[in-house]
């Protein structure tokens, strides 16, 4: 069976439930932000061929919309942000009907096929255009681009709604019993496997749960930056909380506004940490902690340094509450 993860986090939650079974296949490189992508042919073809793909959804992961809604009926496409909705409800789907009743939901856009005969240009267009947009914004000396950015992103927090799914470990563990039942459903043969492997993963899971919350605890009370909003869900679960985000948008620079508010605050030693993401590079978070006693860290909410194989998923969990901890247990008074 052709199993697909679109984002590596996602990869690391799905191989834990087919280790020993199959290894998935991951859509997009380990680093890559889900952000803003482009598919190249391949990549297409992979999801052409998939039997089974497991993404978070069309709001976060935008550039997926055309292509995931013209697959063949023969792929199963479960939707990891609508289950968040109902799980109760799709945990007592017992039959491939109500399975693939979910997939055609998605066939719903097939009437506009006709008019995605060259998507792969039309798309390659839209994404020339979106970046010189974005360069023009970016040379603006006030903060219209970051007012902008808020709009763009809204994709990513909809109603609310954070859909970095996979930084809570109550979300980990629903999406791990989703991912469970889908496959025993659409691979019946290995069903014992695949439960087996749940089993050992929430337990597994729960015991690493309760130390990373000893770990965490002393340190609720201290203030920090975020690069960007994605870490609400960890800091909710965990007791700790940001004091503001560099940028809404990961892919576009702050206002200069913005970024003197930030800087001013740290002079003042409200945060003792500023955390950069390796997706986006940026000399920023030095500039604005310089001359400060703040220190910097880096938060990877895409795990691309975790290596596969088992545990990945744990080991993706315990590496952010390593990077949190170690920056922000360092002291600025």
């Amino acid at each position: 069976m052709d199993v697909v993860a679109t984002i590596q986090p996602i990869k690391l939650l799905v191989a834990e439930i087919t280790d020993g079974v199959v290894e998935p296949k991951l859509l997009l490189p380990a680093n890559t932000s889900p952000h803003d992508f482009q598919l190249k042919p391949s990549q297409r073809r992979t999801i052409q061929q998939a039997d089974v793909i497991f993404w978070i959804g069309p709001d976060m992961e935008m550039a997926l919309n055309k292509p995931l809604a013209q697959l063949d009926d023969h792929t199963l496409l479960v939707t990891l942000a609508e289950g968040a909705l109902d799980s109760e409800k799709l945990h007592q789907e017992h039959d491939e009907h109500e399975a693939h009743e979910e997939h055609e939901a998605h066939q719903d856009h097939d009437e506009h096929k006709e008019n995605d005969a060259h998507d792969e240009e039309h798309d390659h267009d839209e994404h020339e255009a979106h970046k010189e947009h974005a360069e023009h914004e970016e040379n603006d000396h006030d903060d219209h681009a970051q007012e902008a950015a808020s709009h763009e992103h809204g994709h990513d927090h909809e109603h609310g709604e954070d859909l970095h799914l996979w930084l809570d470990p109550h979300e980990g563990e629903r999406i791990a019993k989703l991912v469970a039942e889908t496959l025993s459903q659409a691979d019946p043969n290995n069903r014992p496997k695949y439960q087996q492997n749940l089993a050992e993963f929430l337990t597994d899971l729960e015991d690493l749960d309760k130390q990373l919350k000893q770990r965490l605890k002393p340190l609720s009370g201290k203030g920090y930056f975020v690069f960007h909003d994605a870490y609400n869900r960890f800091e909710a679960h965990y007791g700790l909380s940001h004091l503001g985000a560099i940028t809404i948008s990961p892919e576009r620079s702050p206002g200069a506004k913005h970024a003197a508010e930030i800087r001013e605050r740290l002079i003042k030693n409200e945060a003792v940490c500023v955390f950069s993401e390796p997706q986006f590079p940026s000399p920023l978070v030095s500039n604005l902690i310089e001359g400060t006693d703040v220190g910097s860290g880096v938060l990877d909410p895409m795990g691309g340094q975790i290596a596969q194989g088992p545990k990945g998923y744990l080991r993706f969990l315990e590496q952010m509450a390593a990077d949190f901890e170690a920056c922000l247990s360092q002291s600025n008074n």
